[in-house]
């Protein structure tokens, strides 16, 4: 019989972390306007940077220790391969280092309009089957949130796929989302057969403006079976009028096959047309243009990873309503 679960058998222990840590930079490398996001959580740092004229977002990671901040970057088609190129920062100066150059950086800290904070929080649930064996699942989560109630509202709910509802601070979110996840994996699971599960998942500010914000919630979830899933969702909030931005918000009706195909030849035609035309709403934005993200089996197999496409607005134009 499967179990129905009773809330009161969870035993759960919290380790939380909070301090603001969102930065934004504008600068140059060598002569090159840019813009940097770089996300703390602990040593760890985690963000972007794009080129002004481009927009097309580089993903870097890295850690900040003894004064530097040192990042690599990571493929721009799949994000499993990391390039050879390498950021290190000490203050706002630095440089940006690859194999055959090495270029100066200068960046100078720009304001936002709220502060963000990262929520950092690890629980253990405790589950005892037929009363006798103990098992326990840790669920791991680490995202960025703002200190704004009504913002936060409005991204946290749809992030964590928790009830769209008011919440009066984090860790109401973050208890909804716990039990959420415990309903969802011991509704499957037979009290005969203990089965194992663990969460590890972040989020991140990947682009912010005055007006928009693309959310990146990515990490590895583990149910059974020979490995677990790694994922990168992208969601994109439009601030000022309160609500998610959606595919058919921006594209007129009947697209899809139209940026399929610019995707397409993007890929060097390695991938299906049809897989990309009926996979396009995980995607991000920035100010210059919109990137498309196919997580593992959408495109390739599992070993093959995450591919991430970027088109400019300029080949968008007679798509966008």
């Amino acid at each position: 019989m499967k179990h129905l679960i009773s809330l009161f058998i969870l035993s759960i222990n919290y380790f939380g972390i909070f301090s603001q840590n969102l930065q934004l930079f504008e600068g140059t490398i060598d002569k090159y306007p840019i813009k940097m996001i770089l996300n703390y959580n602990g040593i760890d740092v985690y963000g972007y940077y794009y080129y002004t004229m481009y927009g097309k977002p580089i993903q870097i990671s890295g850690k900040k220790e003894n004064g530097k901040i040192i990042l690599e970057e990571r493929n721009e088609i799949n994000t499993e391969e990391e390039t050879s190129a390498s950021i290190i920062l000490e203050g706002n100066i630095g440089y940006w280092k690859s194999d055959t150059k090495q270029l100066k950086i200068a960046l100078k800290p720009q304001l936002h309009k709220c502060n963000w904070e990262i929520f950092n929080n690890e629980v253990d649930l405790t589950h005892t089957f037929k009363g006798v064996k103990k098992l326990t699942y840790p669920i791991e989560v680490a995202i960025m949130y703002p200190d704004d109630y009504g913002l936060m509202n409005l991204i946290i709910p749809i992030i964590l796929n928790i009830d769209k509802k008011y919440y009066g601070n984090i860790w109401e979110c973050f208890n909804n989302y716990t039990i959420k996840k415990y309903e969802e994996y011991f509704s499957d699971f037979f009290e005969e057969y203990p089965q194992h599960f663990e969460i590890y998942n972040s989020g991140y500010i990947q682009f912010i403006s005055d007006s928009i914000i693309s959310y990146k919630y990515f990490g590895d979830e583990y149910s059974g079976g020979v490995h677990g899933y790694e994922f990168e969702n992208y969601y994109v909030f439009d601030i000022k009028r309160n609500k998610q931005i959606n595919f058919n918000d921006i594209f007129i009706e009947g697209s899809e096959k139209k940026i399929a195909e610019i995707l397409f030849e993007q890929d060097n035609k390695k991938h299906k047309l049809d897989d990309f035309a009926a996979n396009l709403n995980n995607f991000y934005m920035t100010n210059k243009g919109i990137g498309f993200v196919f997580n593992r089996y959408i495109i390739d197999c599992y070993a093959c990873g995450i591919f991430n496409y970027f088109i400019d607005f300029k080949e968008l134009k007679e798509l966008i309503k």
